[in-house]
């Protein structure tokens, strides 16, 4: 594929170390976007190497990092996050040997970052000033060599870790290739990061694979996957990842993790209980904050208004009458509407709000007070 890009290359040469989903995806876009003059990469497996080479994606490739990372002037480390510090050992061999200049931008794209900086402190002495830890949110269920796609990356999310002691070139220079392929660059510290992994990444991973060994280790485990319904296929889908990769990730973000595991734990026995005790009030308010905080949170990630427009517009053939006969029903109130939610909430017992405004102020006042634990029934904003 002939890159579109008029723009002179951003880098002389690109090493990318680990040719897998990831590492091999990034490569792809780097090469058909004309983001560097040269593009290595070191990968153990032979013959993704060769074939690499053979299709013209790299310039060079190796399973050692020396014979081909002379004059790269960034390096991408897309190993499992327990062998980055040897990545690191290597690297820094480099620079002692001068094939490397100290001031080289070294990245990842491993799912976690603290163990990344610690690893990286303890081979350096002192952090780079070209590191930049990184982490693409992307990723499929196919792993390899043979499953890159150069697009990838294209409106997904890459979490940059700005470090202190990093020079702002280097920053500038790996948000100028993310964006460059595609992504959507943000910023965040490092231990944040990983917090918040270990919840909306790491924590459902756990469990899908959990799931499926729960339902695996069943006698009639042949019935239950064959009529498995949708919802376990769609939440299941993940456990097909690669389990190499997440093993080394429950192990390095452990912390982030473990109390990620018993916060769910607390929310999963209180379901439990409430089934037990056949609770309907309190298990339609959480069931409906949930639904409605899984709605709001869509609509964020979207962009969207709180009601599609589109789907509320309707056409009309009007024709004379002698009559008029029924009941005409108006909007809510904007005003009233509001204070409906807020005095309902503060009130004892049960409010029954009815001619309800459900305009996008109105609604977000509404999904505040659910934020805050209100349970409110019956009103379902638009998908």
């Amino acid at each position: 594929m002939q890159s579109m890009n008029t723009q002179p290359p951003l880098f002389k040469q690109i090493c990318v170390i680990g040719l897998g989903l990831i590492g091999a995806s990034l490569a792809q876009a780097i090469k058909d976007n004309g983001l560097s003059e040269r593009l290595v990469a070191v990968d153990r497996h032979t013959p993704s190497i060769d074939e690499a080479i053979q299709h013209g994606l790299l310039d060079a490739g190796s399973a050692v990092l020396s014979e081909v990372v002379f004059g790269s002037d960034l390096i991408v480390i897309a190993v499992p996050v327990q062998a980055v510090q040897a990545v690191f050992i290597d690297i820094k061999a480099a620079m002692d040997n001068g094939q490397l200049a100290t001031d080289c931008i070294i990245t990842d794209v491993c799912s976690t970052k603290v163990n990344i900086i610690d690893a990286a402190q303890a081979v350096f002495g002192s952090l780079p000033t070209g590191l930049v830890p990184a982490h693409p949110i992307a990723g499929a269920e196919n792993s390899g060599y043979h499953a890159r796609r150069a697009t990838l990356f294209v409106n997904h999310s890459v979490i940059i870790c700005e470090l202190p002691t990093t020079h702002n070139s280097a920053i500038a220079k790996l948000r100028q290739l993310w964006e460059a392929v595609g992504a959507n660059v943000m910023s965040m510290d490092a231990e944040h990061h990983d917090r918040i992994l270990a919840h909306t990444s790491h924590l459902p991973h756990l469990l899908a694979f959990n799931l499926v060994e729960q339902l695996a280790s069943h006698d009639d485990n042949l019935d239950m996957f064959r009529y498995a319904a949708g919802g376990f296929r769609d939440f299941s889908r993940i456990a097909a990842s690669d389990p190499k990769m997440w093993h080394d990730i429950f192990f390095a973000n452990e912390s982030a993790i473990v109390s990620a595991l018993d916060e769910y734990g607390v929310y999963l026995q209180t379901m439990r209980q409430l089934i037990i005790d056949k609770d309907s009030t309190a298990l339609m308010g959480l069931l409906g904050r949930a639904q409605a905080a899984r709605r709001h949170f869509g609509h964020m990630l979207a962009s969207t208004p709180y009601t599609d427009t589109s789907a509320m517009s309707a056409s009309y053939n009007i024709t004379p009458s002698n009559t008029v006969l029924g009941t005409i029903a108006i909007p809510g109130d904007k005003s009233i509407s509001h204070r409906s939610i807020m005095l309902g909430s503060l009130a004892t017992g049960v409010t029954n709000v009815t001619g309800f405004l459900e305009g996008e102020d109105a609604l977000a006042t509404l999904q505040a007070f659910r934020d805050m634990g209100v349970t409110i029934e019956g009103l379902i904003t638009a998908n």
